[in-house]
């Protein structure tokens, strides 16, 4: 499997666009990056993220999961810091605010995996890049090894919820459209599949040979809620569920004989293992996690899956220490700056992650650069116990 490459642009004129790619390349910009999440489920061979009036983290971090393998992603930089337009959406400031932490940050990392890159810095230079014709993407014939091995074990399992977690690029989406195609084979049940949005279901939908129809959350609990045994032999598929409210999940599961939940962990939503923590807490059926590990889209120890973990500290919760709560230790109270807190900010922004599974890279924004925050912690002598940080915008953990 070929690597991807990430080239850094300084150049005023955009770069050469591979127009024979066609649909394979895509332009992300100012005006649609709020709309990012409809790439979602998407491949694309070139990618051009325009990062010059400010870098949206959660469209970015879209992107690279967007990218195939052998693909390219040109982030498009200004050569000078200067006001981040997007730190309109998280700062409080109307008019926006310059991110210097968060632009050490960046660049830190941009040194540590690219700097064999020749574009890195801001030297004039014209850049062309060209690329082989796409290949388009074919669903496989039958899955691969670890998602046989799954498959397996779900035919043995008994459990009423079969929860589906995995990185992004792991098969998550296709290892349910292969069980969607043998429950179909069995004629058991009658198949239900929903989602937050409906474009980020079209790869389960194309391994299952779209023998599973989509329906929107609110549209699905309308009818379960007019008429709840009408589904009580069905089977619903729940794709990036950790995306959906508590609330709304719930209610999804109320009813159905059996219910496949697949949700990304460790992603740009901020939907870590937190989320498995609060969703499991008040469920009261049998279910049953499996977990894929091999990346699929990629090379395992792909440089750029690893530059956007280590942007959004999307490892910081696995990494946290979590010493035994001891109501007799000692525990100490004290107020940070947030020059203070960066040193920190891995155990800080895990610990918050644990707490709320549904932390976005807005909060992560928020807290490297906002004006007018206070920032507190509670530590032993072992590690960071608890912690609050407020704002004038709002309360952020």
């Amino acid at each position: 499997m070929q690597i991807r490459h990430v080239e850094f642009y300084f150049a005023k004129n955009p770069p050469h666009f591979p127009a024979e790619l066609g649909k394979s390349a895509v332009n992300f910009s100012l005006e649609n990056m709020h709309k990012a999440k409809n790439f979602l489920g998407q491949e694309f061979d070139w990618i051009l993220f325009d990062a010059r009036q400010g870098i949206h983290l959660d469209a970015l971090a879209i992107a690279a999961g967007s990218l195939r393998a052998g693909g390219v992603l040109i982030i498009w930089l200004a050569q000078e810091a200067q006001i981040d337009f997007d730190s309109r959406r998280w700062s409080g400031v109307e008019q926006g605010i310059v991110t210097p932490n968060f632009n050490l940050h960046f660049n830190r990392l941009v040194k540590k995996y690219f700097a064999d890159n020749p574009t890195q810095f801001p030297p004039q230079f014209h850049f062309e890049h060209s690329l082989n014709p796409p290949a388009q993407r074919s669903c496989a014939t039958s899955p691969t090894v670890e998602q046989a091995n799954v498959l397996a074990q779900i035919q043995q399992s008994c459990a009423e919820i079969l929860i589906i977690t995995a990185k992004r690029g792991r098969g998550k989406s296709a290892l349910a459209g292969f069980l969607a195609q043998q429950m179909a084979a069995q004629h058991s049940s009658k198949l239900w599949l929903t989602a937050p949005n409906k474009s980020a279901v079209q790869i389960l939908q194309d391994f299952a040979n779209h023998c599973v129809e989509f329906v929107a959350p609110d549209e699905l609990i309308l009818q379960i809620q007019q008429d709840k045994n009408a589904f009580a032999q069905d089977c619903l598929f729940i794709d990036e569920a950790a995306m959906l409210p508590l609330a709304t999940l719930n209610q999804l599961i109320s009813t159905f004989k059996r219910i496949v939940i697949c949700t990304t962990i460790h992603s740009y939503e901020g939907t870590g293992r937190g989320f498995l923590l609060k969703f499991l807490v008040n469920l009261h059926r049998t279910f049953q996690h499996f977990e894929l590990k091999t990346p699929l889209r990629w090379v395992q120890g792909d440089k750029l899956e690893q530059f956007i973990d280590e942007l959004l500290w999307l490892e910081c919760e696995d990494n946290l220490i979590q010493p035994p709560y001891d109501a007799k230790s000692a525990v100490q109270f004290r107020q940070v700056s947030q020059q203070d807190l960066l040193p920190r900010m891995s155990d800080f922004y895990g610990l918050l992650t644990l707490a709320h599974y549904r932390t976005s890279p807005v909060d992560l924004r928020r807290l490297l650069d906002a004006p007018n925050q206070q920032f507190w912690l509670a530590e032993s002598s072992d590690a960071l116990q608890a912690e609050n940080s407020n704002a004038l915008l709002g309360e952020c953990g």
